[in-house]
């Protein structure tokens, strides 16, 4: 049917399409572009190389007469509502696709997104899908994706850029060979690289140097919670630490832990990042081990158990995310917290903030593991077997990773939220960067484009990208932690055969829940040190040793 209906489709003859009488407005117009992009390899009036399923393999517009799709897509909070937004009403135009966006809060969208699965009533594609190597896996194996492979001919820019860099390929490639989903792939040093914040503005009140160790960070944080660092004259309102740790689809609890094991030694040779969080990491001989057992990985919940004890930490770390600490930083009241690349979320106080080195550790170990690979995320997009136009959707998709595309999906309209400048290079407009309203940066942006949030198919370089990333603040904050962070390179990217996946997604229901439900007991009090050999030897009676067997065997087909 799907084939018959390509058919019909591609017999249709149409004049110009509403966009292609469009033209541009000069940099720096107020009216909106809706025109192809002068990169386009082929005008909107005159699609090139169009294949019988009527679809253009390269060019605007992609098709010729209008067709509409359906879409799921997790809604980034600072994101208006996908339909009618600036973005996509500019690929309507440009693309001849309408698109009929499900838009779901990320809040309650893995939910919705595993519901969908489920009932297998589908979508024909799902954006910033945020999807897990398992899960690609798994409704792979359930025919409900379709394999990239199959289409690309259709996909000239992501496979341009596999054919540059081989390694983009196997960070995104299936262990059978097959691609599922679109990443998002990132150049950029300050989206790469996430951070730790503390209160420069505390510092500086209370005469404090830059803590450096884990000792100094102890002292520093009692120093904010005793000596009224915010200047208000109460001494007892300051928070030395906030967590924005509340568990969402994947239990982010595990985040209280990231930013200081590499003060104790683990991750320093490949970390691994995998979502649901897998507590493994490999060590100097390439041999897969998990962390959350290990002595070491016990230094840093004592660690973290004091800070909690001594009322370092917020109580409510556990149980807010960083909707919630933001207004606390605005009040003043915080003092450190480790969330984002870069402060834009942080609220009207945010400049106070500024990065913290890595730490070195009680053995004198310092390296900052929390860093992503250029294969910033593997699932961000999938087209489903139930597209109708799957052709037409793997070009809509694939136009991101262009360098039109990519502007568009990060800069929003030309002549409306960004322009090119006398040297060529992309702006963004005064009003978008210092807001009237007061919004920030990534608020004002999204108001025209759609990458806050992340997990969307595109290609970020520092040529194309006018985010935080870009403010000279970020910069400067990367170029803090640079000094001690692992490569982008050495970040493993793990994918799972499908019997792998159903093997490992059997031993994660016991072994990873089990892990994060202890993890905060200990931290908390809830459960005592002194339980710390009960809680490893019932650990050990899970199946760890297959467990591993399965992240050795993939981290070994990655390293390959």
């Amino acid at each position: 049917m799907k084939r018959m209906l390509c058919l019909l489709f591609a017999s249709m003859l149409v004049l110009v399409s509403c966009s292609q009488g469009a033209s541009p407005p000069a940099s720096g117009s107020t009216g909106a572009s809706t025109a192809a992009p002068a990169s386009s390899t082929a005008s909107a009036a005159t699609p090139v190389n169009e294949a019988d399923s009527g679809v253009a393999k390269d060019g605007l517009p992609i098709v010729q007469e209008t067709i509409q799709m359906r879409a799921l897509v997790a809604k980034y909070i600072d994101v208006p509502d996908w339909n009618g937004h600036p973005y996509t009403e500019q690929m309507k135009e440009w693309t001849n696709i309408d698109i009929a966006w499900d838009c779901v809060p990320d809040a309650g969208f893995e939910e919705k997104r595993n519901l969908v699965f489920a009932s297998n009533d589908l979508p024909d594609f799902v954006m910033r899908a945020k999807l897990s190597p398992q899960l690609e896996a798994k409704y792979a194996q359930a025919g409900q994706l379709l394999t990239l492979n199959d289409y690309m001919d259709y996909l000239p820019n992501l496979s341009r850029i596999m054919e540059e860099d081989e390694g983009i390929r196997k960070g995104i490639a299936q262990p059978d060979g097959n691609i599922y989903a679109f990443p998002q792939l990132n150049t950029t040093e300050g989206n790469l690289v996430s951070k730790q914040y503390i209160n420069k503005t505390w510092l500086d009140r209370l005469g404090l140097d830059m803590p450096t160790t884990t000792e100094e960070f102890y002292q520093t944080l009692l120093a904010f919670r005793d000596q009224d660092a915010n200047g208000n004259g109460n001494p007892n309102d300051e928070i030395p630490y906030a967590g924005t740790h509340k568990p969402g689809g994947n239990d982010r609890s595990y985040r209280m832990v990231q930013n200081l094991l590499g003060a104790w030694g683990i991750g320093h040779y490949y970390p691994i990042k995998d979502e649901p969080y897998a507590y493994v990491d490999v060590d100097a001989n390439n041999t897969v081990y998990l962390t959350a057992n290990d002595n070491r990985f016990r230094g840093v919940v004592e660690y973290l158990a004091k800070l909690w004890a001594e009322g370092l930490i917020d109580k409510e770390s556990f149980s807010q995310d960083r909707n919630a600490v933001a207004p606390k930083i605005t009040e003043d009241l915080v003092g450190y917290v480790f969330d984002g690349n870069n402060t834009q979320w942080m609220g009207a106080s945010r400049e106070n903030f500024v990065a913290m080195p890595a730490l070195t550790g009680p053995n004198g170990d310092r390296k900052w593991i929390d860093v992503s690979s250029n294969v910033q995320g593997t699932g961000a997009c999938v087209v489903t077997t139930a597209c109708q136009y799957p052709e037409a959707a793997m070009r809509w998709i694939d136009f991101g990773y262009s360098e039109q595309g990519t502007v568009a999906i990060r800069m929003g309209i030309e002549g409306e939220s960004w322009y090119k400048d006398d040297d060529g290079k992309y702006q963004l407009f005064d009003h978008i960067k210092n807001d009237p309203n007061g919004l920030t940066l990534d608020q004002a942006v999204s108001q025209w484009s759609v990458y806050c949030g992340g997990s969307v198919p595109q290609f970020i370089t520092d040529d194309v990208d006018q985010s935080a990333a870009q403010l000279p603040q970020t910069k400067a904050d990367t170029e803090v932690l640079n000094p001690d962070r692992v490569q982008f390179s050495q970040v493993p990217k793990l994918k799972f055969t499908e019997e792998e996946s159903n093997r490992l997604s059997r031993y994660e229901q016991d072994i990873v829940p089990y892990i994060n439900e202890n993890l905060v007991k200990f931290i908390t009090g809830e459960r005592p040190m002194s339980e710390w050999d009960a809680y490893t030897t019932e650990l050990g009676k899970m199946d760890i040793e297959a467990y591993l067997s399965i992240y050795q065997a993939s981290f070994d087909r990655w390293n390959s």
